[in-house]
């Protein structure tokens, strides 16, 4: 028996010592990721009912440790409606025109069908004034006219296409059934049962109000981002969250302890590689995953549960210069001891002219030089840096920082991707620009000038 305890406590030491080796390669990544400005927020990954790891790396912070966490209000939106679904109120059969017969193929558009992205309704951050509106407030009547206004992506259930718009209507829909504001429906439904202290429903609670700002990287400082009103993502993005309750409400769902199994099951049903009914497939090589990721202005977000490992992981984020999807590989990676490389940060030798207004403006591309391809908006950040986005889309819905060397920017976010090079003309001008980026080489000319 003596023999017995002494290799299981043997065991135990060795289980201890793994754990604290992993949580130190974890913690030396997120060091040197924010080190290099590309990451401030919080992670925590639990395994069973066990902190695993759990650390803050955030210059901005203002000490609440809440953050808005944008698009995982879709899970708790879900979870809402399936409990209303287990009250026998409606069936995921039910369509659209029972409540907002206005809406384009409402009398075609099902519960089931908004749930997993197929009802074809217009997403509304597609909007062309989305982006330069955010920060005002709207009322519900505004936000269907919107809708109603866009045409269809499909007709429902052709297709599968990601649209806020579905979650914000199923909001709508469950304050009509409850009489009374969505913050208080998802609180009763989702978030007591599932025991979360430290979120809700950000519109509707004024007295809740304390959380973090998001900030944008200019190349050189961090800078307050545009602070949505919660009222129009609503029920598709208005949730406030830290990592601890973020873990927990996947561990409840897949504990059952808000909706049933077979409910959970559902939810689980994919209509395509990966959107399920109000969750993600998210694999992570031969571990499964399930999920979801948020966006809302640079506040970024992820909440993740793997059930044949009982391992949960959570992500929560107000100022990031790198993609999300890259910081949950380096981190699961390590703690699943896979095979990683870290990104590689270039250090470059700055230009010391400062930055003129020469260089900005809109550029129209051309392939061999008859081809088009879109137009190019390139804009001041900072002395040595400078915004790329698609002229298209806006600067604040694609920006990608550039940073400067000589007449050549350079996109860098955790390596060098491509090269942009000014070229002058015969008069020291610049208004043609060659873009390489691997095999790909293709010319632009200044086609309106910049701010």
């Amino acid at each position: 028996m003596r023999f017995i305890a002494t290799l299981l406590l043997c065991a135990s030491i060795c289980s201890i010592q793994a754990q604290n080796t992993t949580a130190h390669k974890i913690d030396s990544l997120l060091s040197y990721l924010h080190s290099f400005n590309a990451f401030n927020g919080e992670v925590m990954l639990m395994k069973g009912n066990q902190v695993a790891f759990h650390a803050t790396y955030n210059d901005l912070s203002n000490g609440s440790n809440h953050y808005r966490i944008g698009s995982i209000t879709k899970v708790f939106t879900a979870l809402a409606v399936y409990k209303t679904m287990e009250a026998n109120v409606f069936t995921w059969d039910a369509t659209l025109n029972k409540w907002y017969p206005q809406i384009p193929h409402a009398k075609d558009i099902t519960i089931e069908m908004m749930l997993s992205h197929r009802s074809g309704i217009f997403n509304i951050t597609a909007w062309e004034n989305y982006y330069a509106t955010r920060n005002q407030s709207f009322t519900k009547q505004e936000i269907l006219d919107i809708i109603i206004s866009q045409k269809p992506a499909f007709k429902p259930g052709k297709d599968v296409e990601y649209s806020n718009s579905n979650y914000i209507l199923l909001g709508y829909i469950l304050e009509d059934i409850y009489g009374k504001p969505f913050a208080e429906i998802v609180d009763e439904l989702v978030i007591q049962p599932a025991g979360l202290e430290n979120t809700w429903f950000e519109y509707g609670s004024p007295d809740r109000t304390i959380r973090e700002t998001s900030y944008i990287f200019d190349g050189a400082n961090w800078n307050p981002d545009v602070d949505s009103e919660p009222n129009l993502p609503g029920a598709a993005g208005s949730m406030v969250s830290n990592t601890h309750d973020l873990c927990m409400l996947m561990q409840a769902l897949f504990d059952n302890r808000i909706i049933s199994a077979a409910s959970r099951d559902s939810m689980m049903l994919l209509v395509n590689a990966s959107f399920g009914h109000g969750i993600l497939k998210a694999p992570f090589y031969n571990h499964q995953g399930w999920g979801h990721t948020g966006r809302i202005d640079e506040f970024r977000s992820y909440a993740g549960y793997f059930p044949n490992d009982s391992v949960t992981m959570a992500i929560t984020t107000n100022g990031m210069n790198m993609d999300l999807n890259e910081l949950m590989i380096g981190v699961l990676s390590i703690y699943f001891d896979t095979a990683y490389v870290w990104p590689h940060f270039v250090d470059f030798d700055l230009n010391t002219e400062p930055l003129t207004e020469e260089f900005c403006g809109v550029y129209k591309l051309r392939l061999f030089g008859f081809i088009p391809l879109g137009k190019l908006g390139l804009e001041k950040a900072s002395p040595n840096f400078m915004w790329m986005y698609d002229a298209k889309s806006g600067i604040e819905k694609s920006q990608r920082i550039l940073v400067r060397r000589s007449n050549t920017f350079t996109w860098e976010a955790t390596e060098i991707n491509g090269e942009l090079t000014f070229e002058p003309d015969k008069k020291g001008n610049f208004k043609t620009i060659q873009i390489h980026q691997g095999n790909f080489n293709v010319k632009a000319k200044r086609v309106s000038s910049g701010k």
